[in-house]
């Protein structure tokens, strides 16, 4: 690819030989992709997007086929994706990474090429965070995060925001440096109201992945809305997987001394009622279920929301400061 590229003699013959990569790098070979980082691929892509954004005449279409590109070639392991994010630059390739978001974020949803164009740079980035150096680098980029954010906010197509918030989960989890990103905690408060299971559910889960981390359960303590919806997740309309994630995610923040008697009066006593009611509907299900001689499987997952909900409930009211 890098011969080509540099025979070209115009924007039509970069266009059509990057065409011409991506459709060989459509696969999930990963000694390829090994091959295509050897011979230069990423730092290739990277080069030519860097050129083209700071162009005065982008073409968006082009944007596009590099970022696909890209995510193409990083369809490996962790290893490779090092020896590739390495080969480019680290810095670089974040930071040019994220003035593509934030350039495309202007646009409108229904815009032919912003939208993809998002997409496949959030699923480069979750790429990235199979190297654990990498990733660890990504957790102190706030300029990551708060894009990632203003995604959720945005009029995107359901399936670019379930990318995005993949990368938020991931890079939030035991990390107490993202919750202090612009939005965050707006963004997936209001991500959790989405009609769509799946972003519901990775929400819920981002923050309960957010509430591993000591230094941040008083601070998500510390927020009503937070606190209001993830009593919401708690409602048997929603997912087991969404509630399970909501009961972890409270008995993480409650196990923050600061916060236990703030949540036991939270609402006038709103939470604990809520756990006793679906601690004894669970039980009632399980019950007839059980009756009804369900698979294990599904007993099994069923004991697991009976469980969780009554060690939030202990953890509230046995080792309260009184």
């Amino acid at each position: 690819m890098k011969s080509e590229t540099k025979l070209a003699e115009n924007k039509y013959d970069l266009i059509v030989a990057v065409e011409h990569a991506c459709i060989k790098f459509n696969h999930f070979d990963e000694y390829e992709h090994l091959a295509e980082i050897d011979n230069g691929a990423s730092e290739t892509l990277f080069s030519q997007l860097e050129r083209e954004i700071s162009s005065d005449k982008v073409s968006d279409y082009y944007v596009e086929l590099l970022v696909s590109g890209l995510e193409m070639v990083h369809r490996c392991s962790s290893k490779f994706v090092k020896v590739s994010v390495r080969s480019v630059g680290s810095d670089r390739a974040l930071r040019l990474l994220c003035e593509v978001v934030e350039k495309y974020l202007l646009f409108p949803h229904y815009h032919a090429h912003a939208p993809t164009i998002i997409c496949f740079v959030a699923k480069l980035f979750n790429h990235f965070t199979k190297a654990s150096s990498i990733k660890q680098k990504m957790t102190t980029d706030n300029r990551i995060i708060s894009s990632m954010a203003r995604v959720l906010k945005s009029d995107m197509e359901d399936s670019v925001k379930i990318e995005a918030i993949k990368l938020l989960s991931n890079l939030v989890y035991c990390c107490s440096i993202a919750i202090h990103a612009e939005g965050i905690i707006d963004s997936l408060v209001e991500s959790v109201h989405s009609p769509n299971t799946s972003i519901k559910e990775a929400s819920v889960r981002t923050f309960l992945n957010l509430a591993i981390s000591m230094e941040n359960r008083q601070i998500l303590g510390w927020r009503n809305d937070t606190i209001s919806v993830l009593l919401t997740c708690l409602s048997i309309d929603n997912s087991d997987a969404t509630r399970i994630y909501a009961i972890g995610a409270l008995g993480n923040i409650s196990a923050c001394d600061e916060n236990k008697l703030r949540l036991v009066n939270y609402g006038n006593g709103e939470l604990v009622k809520i756990l006793l009611f679906l601690i004894n509907s669970e039980r009632n299900m399980n019950f007839q279920k059980v009756k009804s001689q369900m698979i294990k499987k599904e007993k099994i997952h069923l004991f697991t929301v009976f469980w969780y909900q009554f060690f939030l409930l202990y953890n509230f009211i046995v080792f309260l400061p009184f």
